[in-house]
């Protein structure tokens, strides 16, 4: 899991945590359970009442100046969001939230009633708030840790914020001249089947209207933990499926989830469908433990309901899905179709949790299959160095399906302003064409390609453009009185088409060296005003040839808030200026985002899967072991706990691997470490099992050329060429056959067996790889066949003019 990749810039092993202030937690009484009730009208279409104030809250993003205070994105955002739900949900005021890039009305500009806080809190949930108005800005005062590391930090600081929302915070709020009064609980106020339905759906444009219509509904007509269970489960959804953008819209969804799923304990304490709600949206944020402990208190209080209803379907996913059962996960999606797309969603969220290029490939095939506009998934498939077929797959199938799906799915919202419908409606006749061939060109193979074939990125998003700004000019007025507000919507669609034309550029330098100035020049208009633009015009030159013209066109662009998603960003301004006249902008905002892993299974695996080759080897004994107590506090089944902590074992006895391999389940990654440790240890009968056993899990090259080599030493040459050729027989997703050729023709070439190593190098070459061109120009000349090793040379230096 934790590879080698080098580190170009220096880190301290003892990298902070937290900032914090101990801050006494209020109790509430807990209100009566809530009994079922016939739904009530749909809220969306009630008559208009009068706006409100409006809470408009900026976004911290300081430098992290102090090595004692890492600045945490979902502890910063449980604090900013509890103080919005004051706002909302004690209040009755309208907030806007520049996380999410919502737009602020120029009234409230204007009177300078737009509001900064800074949120700083202990391990153990305690936090202090800074909070003032624009107009009378003040100084952020020192903090420090003061609490011992606690996996636990999350829920911990639900607990105590929930509890201060109703008082401390509506008070401060108040203080600063903002008054309204929210609706008291209504049990009768229930959301229609529609809502659900829509909770189903995985897609964000539903998860949207449902927590909108959840809103909505409690403004108008009061609290029921009806719609709050909607709020929770559907702010739950939003967060994993924006998990690859490149902002904090996750954390700001996850918290508001967290939050929302709280207020439902503390007001219905004793209530099943309350605990049930807190548990799932616990298991979907990624903390995966305490979702299993809450499924105790489920079965504890329905053992003293007995006469409780059924449980929802959506239930039955928590305990597989945290316990990583991938087949009942599966098959639960299978036996009900109206769970398929959600069960899909998360069986594929346990494949890439697992890591296996081929089962993470074949799921999210299945997944864009059954959810093609969840856009996460083909954005999950560029992370990393995913072989050709995959990373191109996500990215060229990504701008195609959003330009052919978004348009009809905003047209189809029933609630959405007149002008943000006519946008939706221009899309174009030839787009379901477009498609077809963006899907062609995700099926791309692993020969000499070149993306300039497909429309790009910005080509697709020229049907979404005009659906952006209509809805940012939903709300740029005090008018639009939803929550989220329509430009929400927006800057999420924004931000997707970043991320697309992003991932679009990065998989296309892999294996070509071809001109991306025509497909820059078509991404510019749909993603202008992009905080990162400028990296996305930085594709218009070929960096390492124009150095000068790159950092030119970079400029002084900050990265901030950085994250794991960012990594194609952080490489390629690895060493561009800092403020302080380093060169190390990438390094260093890599190097925050590698410590903020948030201390969800979610957060931590974005940063497993995209930096943590960078940066673990810089860890010391300590840090590598809290990260594996880490892992295994919060998902306590996840294949990482002992992955992490069979790796932090420098040399394993017998005994030890033995007790490792009966605890590895279905995981083919630990199998073939395990392999590897018994071939350390001589032992090769054990570690042609292990390696063969993860070969019936999942055939990868490493399981079988490990296998080749285990049989070379244990005396059996025989079986070393026939083991590497049975690979050949395995699909291929990228270019590892060819890397298997090349092993067999060094090993031939080693051995001064050129013309047994010829049709090996001559397979490599076919793949058009540039070290298969030059491997077969080397075979060739040493067989005196100049001709074609002049061929293959000049096809390398065509093709690869850089190298």
């Amino acid at each position: 899991m934790m590879g080698s990749k080098p580190v170009r810039c220096a880190v301290s092993q003892s990298r902070a945590w937290l900032i914090l202030w101990i801050v006494p937690a209020v109790v509430l009484p807990a209100a009566s359970a809530f009994a079922k009730q016939q739904p009530a009208a749909d809220p969306v279409h009630a008559p208009a009442v009068k706006a409100p104030s409006i809470v408009c809250l900026h976004t911290e993003y300081l430098p992290i100046k102090d090595s004692g205070v890492p600045n945490w994105r979902l502890l910063r955002e449980l604090g900013r969001q509890a103080l919005l739900i004051a706002a909302r949900d004690e209040l009755g005021l309208n907030t806007r939230d520049e996380t999410l890039g919502e737009i602020f009305p120029e009234s409230v500009k204007q009177n300078k009633q737009d509001l900064f806080v800074f949120v700083r809190c202990q391990f153990d949930g305690s936090v202090q708030f800074q909070l003032w108005l624009a107009a009378k800005p003040g100084k952020v005062l020192p903090a420090k840790k003061e609490q011992p590391h606690k996996a636990r930090v999350i829920l911990n600081e639900v607990e105590k914020l929930e509890s201060r929302i109703h008082h401390e915070l509506a008070d401060k709020l108040r203080s600063l001249g903002f008054e309204g009064t929210a609706k008291p609980p209504n049990k009768k106020n229930l959301p229609s089947d529609s809502v659900e339905g829509q909770l189903l759906e995985m897609n964000y444009v539903s998860q949207f209207a449902a927590v909108r219509a959840a809103h909505t509904a409690i403004a108008v007509k009061g609290e029921s933990l009806a719609w709050l269970d909607v709020l929770a489960r559907g702010y739950a959804h939003l967060s994993l499926m924006t998990e690859h953008h490149w902002k904090s819209d996750t954390e700001v969804f996850a918290a508001r989830a967290l939050l929302y799923a709280q207020r439902m304990i503390m007001s219905y304490p004793n209530n099943w469908q309350a605990h049930a709600t807190r548990a799932y949206v616990r298991a979907v944020v990624g903390l995966h433990g305490a979702a299993l402990n809450e499924l105790k208190k489920v079965d504890d209080l329905r053992k003293v309901h007995s006469d409780a209803p059924a449980l929802p379907g959506w239930f039955d996913l928590i305990e597989p899905y945290c316990s990583f059962q991938r087949e009942s996960v599966q098959a639960l999606g299978q036996q009900r179709p109206s769970l398929r797309q959600l069960a899909q969603r998360l069986s594929f969220e346990q494949a890439r949790a697992f890591g296996d290029e081929r089962w993470f490939f074949e799921s999210a095939k299945q997944t864009l299959s059954v959810c093609p506009e969840d856009y996460s998934v083909s954005a999950m498939l560029t992370v990393g160095d995913p072989s050709l077929s995959v990373g191109r797959t996500g990215a060229y199938y990504a701008p195609a399906a959003l330009a052919h799906f978004l348009p009809p799915r905003i047209a189809a919202l029933k609630s959405v302003p007149q002008s943000v419908r006519d946008s939706a409606g221009g899309k174009s006749a030839n787009q379901t064409d477009e498609t077809k061939e963006g899907d062609k060109k995700a099926k791309a193979n692993n020969k000499k390609s070149s993306s300039a074939s497909a429309p790009s990125a910005g080509q697709y998003a020229a049907a979404t453009i005009p659906i952006v700004e209509a809805l940012r000019n939903a709300s740029r007025t005090a008018d639009d009185n939803g929550e989220p507000s329509w430009s929400a919507l927006g800057e999420l669609i924004f931000e997707e088409q970043f991320v697309q034309a992003a991932n679009y550029l990065n998989i296309s330098l892999n294996a070509t060296e071809s001109s991306h100035a025509d497909e820059v020049a078509a991404m510019l208009p749909a993603i202008k005003g992009h905080r990162y633009q400028r990296f996305i015009e930085s594709f218009a030159v070929n960096a390492s040839r124009e150095p000068e013209r790159f950092r030119e066109i970079v400029g002084d662009m900050p990265i901030v808030d950085a994250r794991g998603n960012m990594s194609p960003m952080l490489t390629r301004c690895w060493y561009l200026p800092t403020e302080t006249g380093h060169n190390s902008r990438g390094c260093d905002a890599s190097r925050d985002a590698f410590y903020d892993r948030s201390l969800t299974f979610n957060g931590m695996l974005e940063v497993t899967n995209s930096i943590s080759g960078t940066w673990w080897n810089t860890l010391g004994p300590q840090m590598r072991k809290l990260w594996a107590a880490d892992y295994r506090a919060i998902s306590p089944h996840s294949p990482q706990v002992l992955r992490i902590e069979s790796s932090l074992v420098e040399e394993p006895t017998y005994e030890q691997v033995a007790q490792w391999e009966s605890e590895a389940g279905e995981d083919p990654t630990i199998f073939d470490r395990l392999g590897t440790m018994y071939y350390g240890l001589k032992q090769y009968d054990d570690a042609e099992r292990c390696y063969q056993r993860s070969i019936a899990l999942s055939p990868t090259k490493g399981a079988f050329v490990h296998l080749a080599y285990t049989y070379r030493a244990a005396g059996q040459e025989d079986m070393w060429l026939p083991t590497l050729e049975r690979f050949f027989k395995v699909e291929p997703l990228g270019l590892e056959q060819a890397a298997v050729h090349r092993i067999i023709a060094d090993d031939f070439i080693d051995k001064d067996n050129l013309k047994e190593a010829e049709p090996h190098a001559l397979a490599a070459a076919e793949t058009w790889s540039a070290w298969g061109l030059e491997l077969a120009s080397r075979v060739e000349e040493g067989l005196g066949h100049w001709n074609d090793s002049e061929k293959w040379i000049r096809e390398e230096s065509t093709n690869y003019p850089t190298g």
